[in-house]
């Protein structure tokens, strides 16, 4: 059986995560929230690289002062709208990681 593809516009991260699902699971018809699912991991991904490199903080044109990286904010948001997308598709559920064919969460 063919796999589905995931949307264009997945970078690596989430192409990966999109191929590990699909071949764990049947998602047909669960396409839309994983595509949502995986999208919301590259952007997690990005804004944590950013982070990493840039710092918690960033010093303003004057400095003299920094600020908290705007960018601080936006993390725990993608992360609860991941872990929310994540329990939709029913993933939260699966205990072992042996190969299961069907629907997430065994539905």
């Amino acid at each position: 059986m063919r796999q589905p593809r995931g949307p264009a516009d997945l970078k690596g991260p989430g192409r990966k995560l999109w191929r590990e699902l699909v071949q764990r699971y049947t998602v047909e018809g669960c396409e839309p929230v994983l595509g949502e699912l995986c999208r919301l991991f590259d952007r997690l991904q990005e804004v944590r690289d950013r982070l990493g490199a840039e710092g918690l903080t960033i010093t303003e044109a004057d400095g003299a002062s920094t600020r908290k990286h705007p960018l601080v904010d936006s993390e725990p948001k993608l992360s609860a709208a991941f872990v929310k997308a994540w329990k939709t598709l029913g993933l939260d559920k699966e205990t072992e990681p042996a190969k299961h064919r069907g629907r997430p969460g065994g539905s």
